[in-house]
């Protein structure tokens, strides 16, 4: 059973963090803009939302309070800090799509990006190149550039292996993890269903990847995949 810290509300705000940190953190080193990472994230990996779009809808103060708290109560472990660019727009009353502007613009048809990238070119090892592109074919159907799949890979990556680490703390089952980021989070399908048919081995070795490139334990892999 899931113990009443990890009720499904706490798991789907803990597991789907990282359906707003990973995205968050390509968009400040201008690897991609905030529609570009949202048209990914619907044409790859079939979210219903953008995770900028989905941020914007809840309303970015109550996301970013979430992801703070969320951040404290595990004892601020890396992975799971809040990017300062939220709470800068929280400051500047960026608030989300009830208040006209967020991450968007809301003022017209379709919505602008209300955030400007500062693109940057970036160069990817071999080891990780290669770990992107088995992990996204088995992941989605949808091709996509190495771009695209970087952002989708990385940002599915935080999701899976935040689940898997609840099941490494013995604080909920595979299936509490995958209702819950579905019903509650949105979730196109289980996370942990989802690392099952990519393969956990692809999984945790696009996370060995990942965690050479960011440093700071971000990625490092759940026993759970037996890595």
């Amino acid at each position: 059973m899931t113990s009443p810290a990890y009720s499904p509300e706490f798991i789907a705000a803990r597991v789907g963090g990282g359906y707003f940190l990973e995205p968050l953190r390509l968009l400040a080193a201008g690897v991609a803009g905030v529609n570009e990472i949202d048209q990914i994230m619907r044409s790859l990996g079939g979210f219903s939302f953008g995770p900028f779009e989905r941020m914007d809808a809840l309303g970015l103060e109550a996301v970013y309070a979430t992801l703070q708290r969320t951040w404290e109560q595990l004892g601020r472990p890396p992975r799971l800090q809040p990017h300062p660019l939220a709470g800068d727009l929280c400051q500047r009353g960026h608030l989300g799509r009830d208040a006209g502007r967020g991450f968007y613009l809301y003022d017209g048809e379709p919505p602008l990006p209300a955030v400007p990238l500062e693109r940057q070119s970036f160069d990817l090892p071999p080891g990780l190149y290669k770990a992107i592109r088995r992990f996204a074919d088995a992941a989605t159907r949808t091709a996509g550039s190495l771009t695209e799949q970087y952002v989708f890979a990385r940002t599915l990556a935080a999701i899976i292996n935040e689940g898997a680490l609840l099941v490494d703390e013995s604080a909920a089952t595979e299936p509490d993890i995958d209702v819950a980021m579905v019903s509650i989070a949105g979730c196109p399908q289980g996370p942990l269903a989802w690392a099952n048919e990519i393969g956990r081995f692809t999984c945790a070795a696009l996370l060995r990847r990942l965690n050479e490139q960011v440093g700071a334990d971000r990625f490092r892999p759940a026993a759970w995949f037996g890595s």
